[in-house]
């Protein structure tokens, strides 16, 4: 669907993406085999499952994460300007909480019905 908003080209359930200046070459499975498609940039990609390589976190990775400062970055830092320039034209909505329930019967009593 994001594809066809922004006509651009779509690959889909990739197994092996490789980038090139202007082209992504695109293998997936399918079921007689492997097919490859080339697309070219800028493309939506989506993901199979056999893209990623997990990397399971190490009790000693744990702890020196847990060591290292975090660095908060504004737009600015990044060269992206103001927070103007990143609103564009998309908008913003407040959302409200529900009201709490008032007290009352449980909706397990309204249930009950007579069998008779």
């Amino acid at each position: 669907m994001l594809a066809g908003m922004l006509n651009w080209p779509q690959a889909t359930f990739a197994s092996e993406v490789a980038v090139t200046d202007d082209t992504a070459t695109v293998t997936r499975e399918i079921d007689g085999g492997l097919q490859t498609l080339a697309v070219p940039l800028p493309a939506i990609v989506t993901a199979d499952l056999r893209l990623n390589t997990p990397r399971f976190a190490t009790l000693p990775n744990i702890m020196k994460a847990k060591k290292k400062p975090v660095v908060s970055l504004t737009p600015d830092d990044l060269g992206l300007g103001g927070a103007d320039d990143l609103a564009g034209g998309s908008s913003s909505s407040a959302w409200r909480n529900r009201p709490s329930a008032r007290g009352g019967r449980s909706a397990r009593r309204w249930r009950r019905c007579s069998t008779r």
